[in-house]
């Protein structure tokens, strides 16, 4: 799947036959079991931030496992951030609908 530009969220259902794959940019999101959001920006940036579960950030020949909740920031052509650790009702709050 390729997010283009904007936000997106992500909840896999149990049972997939293998992990889900976004791209955003030179990033590559490996989805293993996590709820998450992805946005792509304009600019070439990304930013994941993971609710609970795990991922596996690859860009720029670097990858990065992460566990959530936290968010990573990801600049245009860069190799991913450190994980920043968020509040767990700060992480639910990126999946609530209006």
């Amino acid at each position: 799947m390729e997010l283009l530009e904007g936000l997106a969220w992500f909840d896999p259902a149990p049972g997939l036959p293998g992990p889900l794959a976004i791209r955003a940019g030179a990033l590559e999101v490996e989805v293993r079991g996590a709820r998450l959001t992805v946005e792509s920006r304009a600019s070439g940036a990304s930013v994941v931030c993971l609710e609970s579960g795990t991922a596996v950030l690859r860009t720029g020949g670097a990858e990065a496992t992460v566990s959530g909740p936290s968010r990573v920031d990801v600049p245009a052509g860069g190799r991913p951030g450190a994980p920043v650790a968020v509040d767990p009702s700060e992480a639910a709050g990126w999946f609530a609908r209006p």
